[in-house]
């Protein structure tokens, strides 16, 4: 992410290329993110772009397994809540140094390569 006067100065470049009239959608993250935690209208609904069919189709079987094994939707929500809180940030960045073709990713790309036994 950039900093505000990193997009000032890459708006300017735009303006002076002759996209003065595109639109855009300015986002500050801090203030969005205190916006989220505090939740002042009391929002409960989410929604969540999965990017791909495939990748809607698992989220939502996912989703339901907990909704199953929960009955309650109060749990299952809970249940879903605890376990994205139990990989952190750590966790999260080794997954990205790995790459993501682990068994049954649905992210795009060729899969990662993979030095055979005896080659090691």
């Amino acid at each position: 992410m950039a900093t505000v006067k990193e997009e000032y100065e890459l708006l300017k470049a735009k303006i002076l290329a002759g996209k003065e009239n595109e639109t855009i959608h300015v986002v500050w993250h801090d203030q969005e993110r205190k916006r989220k935690q505090e939740n002042p209208k009391k929002s409960t609904r989410m929604s969540i772009d999965c990017r791909t069919p495939d990748a809607w189709s698992a989220m939502q079987m996912e989703k339901e397994r907990y909704f199953a094994v929960a009955i309650d939707p109060h749990i299952a929500i809970e249940f879903m809540i605890r376990a994205l809180r139990e990989v952190d940030d750590a966790k999260l960045r080794e997954w990205l140094a790995e790459g993501h073709q682990q068994e049954g990713d649905l992210l795009p790309g060729p899969p990662k390569a993979v030095i055979p036994e005896w080659l090691r």
